[in-house]
């Protein structure tokens, strides 16, 4: 009760954080409160994890999460498909290009050498700022199987999100600034730097220091664009101030 407290109050990262400085057990399996796992979700990740349970470069496994009907979230875009797949983060996401929400279980040792940064006054920090950090040392034991139920909608969540992440600008642009600096297709090196600068409006003017690259320079007006247009979508339809 006491982390599921903190995180309405101070962020779901820093209850994770909380979480896995107390934790005792060889596994840390995140699962939000309003979420829910298949009835054989831990035999599953166990009987994985068996398989991989010696190798030491490996963090964890991942398997999927699906919505209520039984669909899998995300989707792949070059029709690569598997059984299991051993690989990095970065590997799955930006070269085998699979997309969605994964219900990532790590080993609990390898989680505490890798804490969320907290961020006076901001309630959010991308998960995949850590997993990205992790994938610089250790790959993920992928299987294709369900274990996760998510009871959320996709309408309106790009806006929600969004609307998070412009509250919470310091761990934003540091998710995406460590994003420019790994190895991933030069496309999507573009699209974070324009994230970058998208939410790096969102810092208050004696907070904006840069450290990223000049040559990424180029993309401010883009993401100064996107800036605009967030604040008068997201702003408009809650209010917000």
């Amino acid at each position: 009760m006491y982390i599921k407290s903190l995180a309405r109050g101070g962020g779901k990262h820093r209850a994770i954080n909380i979480g896995v400085k107390g934790a005792i057990g060889e596994l840390f399996f995140i699962v939000d409160s309003d979420d829910y796992l298949v009835s054989d979700a831990l035999e599953r990740i166990v009987e994985q994890y068996r398989l991989v349970s010696n190798e030491e470069s490996c963090a964890g496994v991942c398997g999927l999460r699906c919505y209520p009907d039984g669909r899998v979230i995300g989707k792949n875009k070059v029709g690569h498909d598997y059984t299991i797949l051993d690989c990095t983060s970065i590997e799955y996401r930006f070269w085998y290009k699979y997309e969605g929400d994964r219900a990532e279980v790590f080993r609990t040792e390898i989680l505490k050498q890798y804490p969320f940064p907290e961020f006076e006054g901001e309630r959010f920090c991308p998960e995949a700022l850590v997993w990205n950090r992790i994938a610089s040392n250790y790959t993920l034991h992928y299987f294709w199987g369900k274990v996760y139920f998510c009871d959320y909608l996709e309408d309106g969540l790009t806006a929600k999100i969004t609307k998070v992440r412009m509250e919470s600008p310091q761990a934003s642009i540091l998710y995406y600034s460590e994003l420019l600096a790994m190895d991933i297709p030069f496309w999507e090196k573009c699209k974070a730097a324009i994230n970058y600068w998208r939410f790096f409006c969102c810092l208050l003017p004696k907070s904006r220091r840069t450290n990223i690259p000049i040559k990424y320079f180029c993309f401010f007006p883009i993401g100064f664009f996107f800036h605009v247009k967030d604040k008068r979508k997201v702003y408009a339809s809650t209010n917000y101030k």
